[in-house]
């Protein structure tokens, strides 16, 4: 499938909304993500995306690549500072309650990202009312109502009561009550108890596709393998050969193994696993665990390799492609496979010269079937970025 047909397909999606698309953004309030650490093809994706964006604002607890970007940071708290409920609810038996020391005052002008989002209701409903702007039409969202389907209207003269359930919900603390309160995989939680204890067992109305149970591990889809209900496919069952004229296409009717697409005059494959001393970008930049790796942005290559380029242990060394490119110390390593770089992730772009980071020269191909969507039970929606094809990066290196 060729580039052309590839953007037809995507612009026929956005057209019969067989996919979820909101256009483009004009304002964009960033939490909880460095996207501009993260995302492939970087100096492209950026420029692309603040050239459109009108205003962005960040909301973080620290000056990482994504809020160096920004037209405003609002300072957050980090993870520890305030009230949270973290677990995958779905699949595990255990929730953590975040709870934060006792009389920790914040630092500076940092608040929680409800308290944030709290403040911005209030101050749209104020601006709202002022302006005699009470409500909004939201086409891209659609209500049933007596077998006619209607755009959905957004209060903005009650947003902030909305918000805060009637003023109930003023903290991120207030939110954890609530939640322990009324979400019925907590019960029979109550708050006192899970403050004390700092976790929460889920009752069995958690599970997503099966019950948890107390005594049994978790099998997906007990409804289907023992009451034999239909599974929620178009074919009603365990279904791996998918007819739609994409799929076929790109002879994917049923799962196949691909042969990898690196181009010979880039011929080394370029490999990004998870670091050891960080947990994404969070700590890459902290002197204290760069103590224990090299300190800088590193990359491991194989000793024939490095022989081949008049590579030596410690040299910066160029990675390029007809992508992008970027500049790195060079780890001589006798655990990689000739032909091979691998470079942990998460390095920030600001520790890399002209702040050019790793992913500069990674494409991030997108797979044409994640554009098939609209049916049977083929739904694609923006909760990650797509189905990026993994390490399909070819890159050259060079000593600099």
């Amino acid at each position: 499938m060729g580039v052309e047909e590839v953007i037809q397909l995507a612009e026929k999606g956005v057209r019969e909304k067989k996919f979820q698309y909101f256009g483009k953004p004009r304002v964009m309030i960033l939490f909880g993500d460095n996207m501009f650490r993260r995302n492939k093809s970087s100096e492209h994706y950026k420029k692309k995306i603040l050239d459109e964006t009108e205003l962005y604002i960040n909301v973080n607890y620290r000056m990482d690549s994504s809020a160096e970007l920004a037209d405003y940071v609002l300072p957050g708290q980090s993870h520890y500072e305030g009230w949270d409920i973290r677990g995958d609810i779905g699949y595990h038996r255990f929730a953590n309650l975040v709870v934060p020391p006792p009389g920790l005052k914040p630092v500076g002008e940092a608040k929680s990202e409800w308290e944030i989002c709290r403040l911005l209701s209030e101050k749209i409903e104020a601006l709202a009312n002022s302006r005699g702007v009470p409500s909004i039409t939201d086409p891209e969202f659609t209500v049933k109502k007596e077998d006619k389907t209607e755009p959905v209207t957004r209060d903005l003269s009650t947003l902030h009561k909305d918000f805060t359930l009637e003023g109930k919900l003023q903290t991120d603390k207030d939110v954890v009550r609530w939640l322990l309160d009324n979400v019925p995989a907590f019960k029979p939680w109550k708050f006192e108890d899970a403050v004390e204890r700092g976790f929460i067992v889920l009752n069995n109305e958690a599970g997503f596709t099966s019950p948890l149970y107390n005594d049994k591990p978790y099998h997906s889809f007990e409804d289907q393998v023992y009451l034999k209900r239909p599974y929620p496919t178009l074919s009603g069952r365990q279904q791996f050969y998918i007819d739609h004229e994409v799929f076929l296409k790109l002879n994917a009717a049923v799962p196949t193994a691909r042969e990898a697409m690196h181009p010979s005059r880039f011929p080394f494959r370029f490999y990004s696993p998870h670091p050891r001393w960080g947990i994404h970008s969070n700590w890459r930049s902290n002197k204290y665990m760069q103590r224990l790796q090299r300190g800088v942005p590193y990359l491991s290559i194989s000793v024939p390799d490095a022989k081949k380029h008049s590579i030596r242990d410690g040299d910066r060394v160029r990675i390029w492609n007809d992508v992008g490119e970027f500049y790195a110390m060079a780890k001589v390593s006798p655990n990689i496979m000739p032909g091979t770089i691998a470079m942990d992730h998460a390095w920030e772009p600001y520790q890399f010269k002209k702040r050019k980071g790793m992913d500069t020269p990674v494409a991030g191909l997108i797979s044409p079937l994640e554009l098939a969507g609209g049916w049977g039970h083929l739904e694609f929606g923006p909760k990650w970025d797509g189905n990026q094809l993994a390490y399909e990066s070819s890159v050259q290196i060079e000593k600099a």
